[in-house]
């Protein structure tokens, strides 16, 4: 399956590359993050990947936002035959309490290396849900301890339960993370791998949940309708638990020094439900004073949850009288749609109180958004039309009044903190705010989400995700992130750079920095990253071998240590060590090649031998070794001998300014053979060239080059015609004598060798008597 950067790539180019047939997805664009690198800003998709999927923020033709869902690891049928039954499920019996979405098959054709064309692989198209997670949002009401807050998300959970309950689905993985709650305040349930709906009754489950929300045997939890209820009960408890005492997020929840979240559970974790008769949690949820209506169905709750604990958990049901029940409210909710333009004036409470016309008494729940008459959630019994909030003006107004001291400070945690406390989900209605302090407000919740996304990903350790969790776009001119999560995440990143560009020397230079007593605790790696490092370790310490092999400059040597080192890499032809020099690469070639130019001396080919030698040199620019040049020459000298010109001819021709020579003659086939030398007398033969010696430059030592190169192909008989017509004064009479001569490349000097002119053909002599001497 492809990774993140071949999707993004798929995304940056989504009109050419999306197969779905929707015109609005065709026809619109990835949002992107720009990112600033040293060679300037980068732009890539906004995405988040987890495990099994990178999920996109794509905005359609007519503008409004999608998540697109692009899978990592591979979609069998039957993934493929759930997704396409869901979508319709949902959209019939439960779009008030998921995402509408629809499965693509064939949705985006991807381009991935190794592969000649592109492949296509399934998308899933989703609704874009604004707003925060549960446990997100759980986070910042324990911040405000805003108990009314969590009474309300009670209310929230016990009708979302009612509503999968009435429709006979589950989820499969109830946990804060998968819940995400609206402006509004409504729930939706996201993240559907492991929904059950009545249609898949003969179906296998598929996966079990995350441990923290879940029950000690889940492996043995059935695939049906019930299987929820006992995340269902850990949540539900959870909320009451806040609800009665907002603080207890502190003392169970696990956090960082600055207050922070570091993990998904809602108080409640495994080693509760393994053992809850020694957990300190259900010690103090039991021994709740029962002063209220909350804090009895509190002790109620913690009392069911602790014997689910001890159940069979295929017998564990959420109890049927607790969905839809709720505690009964008096309070009001008071609006103030001018209340934050008085208090940024510096207006008087009492005369923001006037200035509205009075406090109006007058309260409706406000409808659920997204959600038309036919799909809204059934009436929960016991649950009044009104919501509370019990605050006076005076609070109002101090509320308004720390929002505005929060966006003077440029505090995101603190503006989103008031911002909730004031809007207290979207109660009063965003006209109480103004349109830039709406925005601003917006902007910061944006940015604790992405906090915790990054933070969610610092707790998971893995250096890959934290590079990828954290989106530059909101976080990089917040003030939230600390100095140590900077350090963390940039060695992340700088891990993640070697990584993907296959930079093994820079990847195990930054892995030891991880592996500094200051960071160790914050990485874990992978199989396939432990699998890099030691591949790194194995270059590095080849590296020092194989340098070490170059100092000494002994092909032979060098040889022997390549060979081993590739050896230990048998499935590659050659070795990827990037940090090894160009000059380093052409020694290594020269001392590999040189092997074959051994075997061609030793085997007696000897122009075979000359002609990759002088290939070698040319292409590596180093020499050969003192011992293997000693060879080379003396096997050109003996090849050289037996290249004779054959078919030499002489004809005196008189022309106006003296008489000429017109010599001709049949080259050998060798393509090494590129220069002759014809010596010539008037009076008796010439006397035989004496072999390695320099150039000689009298006129009657005649140096003719050969024009073009014999095709290699030529058989031996096949040879070319040379020609050369020189003067020779007033003489009559000629004595020519023809060689070939092959220079000596291993020589420091300029030394030649020649053939033995033995040949009958290569002298001849012009209007001689005899040819003899």
């Amino acid at each position: 399956m492809p990774d993140r950067l071949a999707y993004d790539e798929a995304m940056l180019f989504a009109a050419a590359r999306l197969r779905v047939p929707d015109p609005e997805l065709k026809r619109g664009k990835i949002e992107v993050v720009s990112t600033k690198t040293t060679l300037g800003a980068v732009e890539r998709p906004w995405g988040i990947e987890g495990g099994f999927a990178v999920v996109y923020k794509f905005r359609t033709y007519s503008g409004k936002f999608r998540a697109l869902r692009c899978f990592r690891i591979a979609m069998n049928q039957d993934m493929q035959f759930r997704y396409g039954r869901i979508g319709p499920f949902f959209k019939l019996h439960a779009s008030d309490i998921t995402a509408d979405f629809r499965y693509y098959d064939a949705g985006i054709a991807v381009e991935e290396q190794g592969k000649p064309v592109a492949q296509v692989y399934p998308v899933i198209d989703m609704e874009w849900i604004d707003g925060l997670t549960l446990l997100e949002t759980v986070a910042t009401l324990s911040r405000q301890r805003n108990t009314v807050g969590f009474k309300h998300l009670a209310q929230q959970w016990s009708g979302l339960l009612q509503r999968l309950r009435s429709c006979g689905m589950a989820h499969g993985d109830l946990a804060a993370v998968n819940v995400m709650v609206r402006p509004g305040g409504g729930l939706v349930l996201v993240d559907y791998d492991g929904v059950y709906i009545p249609e898949f009754a003969n179906l296998s489950k598929v996966l079990l949940g995350q441990p923290d929300y879940q029950h000690p045997d889940v492996i043995e939890r059935n695939f049906d309708a019930y299987m929820d209820d006992f995340s269902a009960l850990v949540i539900y408890t959870a909320l009451l638990a806040l609800a009665d005492q907002p603080e207890r997020w502190e003392r169970y929840a696990r956090l960082d020094e600055l207050g922070r979240l570091l993990d998904s559970n809602l108080l409640f974790t495994l080693q509760d439900f393994q053992a809850p008769q020694t957990s300190a949690l259900f010690r103090d949820l039991e021994q709740t004073t029962m002063s209220s209506w909350t804090s009895g169905r509190l002790v109620e709750a913690a009392r069911a949850l602790r014997h689910a604990c001890t159940q069979p958990v295929n017998e564990v049901r959420f109890p049927v009288q607790w969905l839809g029940k709720q505690e009964q409210p008096t309070s009001t909710i008071v609006r103030l749609p001018t209340m934050i333009d008085h208090v940024a004036n510096g207006v008087s409470k009492k005369q923001a109180t006037l200035a509205d016309g009075g406090v109006s008494k007058v309260q409706a729940t406000p409808p659920v958004r997204g959600v038309n008459k036919a799909q809204s959630t059934p009436p929960v019994r016991g649950v009044s039309e009104r919501l509370p909030l019990p605050r006076q003006p005076s609070q109002e107004a101090a509320l308004l009044a720390t929002f505005l001291q929060a966006c003077a400070a440029d505090d995101d945690e603190a503006i989103a903190a008031a911002y909730e406390e004031v809007n207290n989900f979207n109660h009063y209605g965003s006209s109480v705010f103004s349109a830039s302090q709406l925005q601003r407000a917006q902007l910061a919740q944006q940015r604790r989400s992405a906090l915790a996304r990054f933070r969610v990903s610092l707790t998971n350790r893995r250096p890959l995700q934290i590079a990828t969790a954290y989106d530059d776009h909101l976080l990089q001119h917040t003030r939230s992130v600390t100095e140590r999560e900077q350090q963390i995440l940039m060695l992340a990143r700088q891990f993640q750079r070697a990584y993907e560009q296959d930079d093994e020397i820079t990847l195990l230079h930054v892995y030891e920095k991880m592996q500094q007593r200051a960071y160790q605790s914050a990485f874990i790696f992978s199989h396939q990253e432990r699998q890099l490092v030691q591949h790194a370790y194995w270059q590095q310490a080849t590296l020092v071998t194989i340098r070490t092999a170059l100092a000494r400059d002994d092909d032979a040597h060098i040889r022997r240590v390549y060979q081993a080192a590739r050896g230990e890499r048998a499935n590659t032809d050659d070795l990827h060590l990037p940090a090894l020099l160009p000059r380093e690469r052409q020694r290594i070639d020269k001392a590999l090649r040189s092997a074959g130019i051994e075997v061609a001396l030793t085997q007696k080919e000897l122009g075979n031998a000359l002609e990759l030698a002088l290939q070698v040199q040319q292409e590596t620019g180093y020499p050969m070794s003192a011992l293997l040049a000693f060879r080379l020459q003396k096997a050109a000298l003996r090849f050289i001998r037996q290249q004779d010109l054959t078919d030499l001819t002489v004809q005196i021709v008189e022309q106006t300014d003296g008489n000429y020579a017109d010599v001709r003659w049949r080259w050998p086939a060798h393509p090494l053979i590129k220069h002759a030398v014809l010596t010539w007398s008037t009076h008796r033969w010439p006397l035989h060239l004496r072999n390695h010696s320099e150039r000689a430059t009298d006129e009657q030592h005649i140096w003719v080059e050969r024009e073009g190169q014999q095709d290699r192909q030529a058989t031996q008989d096949q040879q070319i015609e040379g020609a050369y017509l020189f003067p020779i004064g007033s003489a009559t009479h000629l004595y020519l004598q023809g060689y070939t001569a092959l220079r000596d490349y291993w020589d420091a000097g300029e030394r030649w060798f020649f053939s033995d002119g033995l040949e009958p053909t290569s002298r001849q002599c012009s209007n001689c008597a005899s040819l003899e001497e």
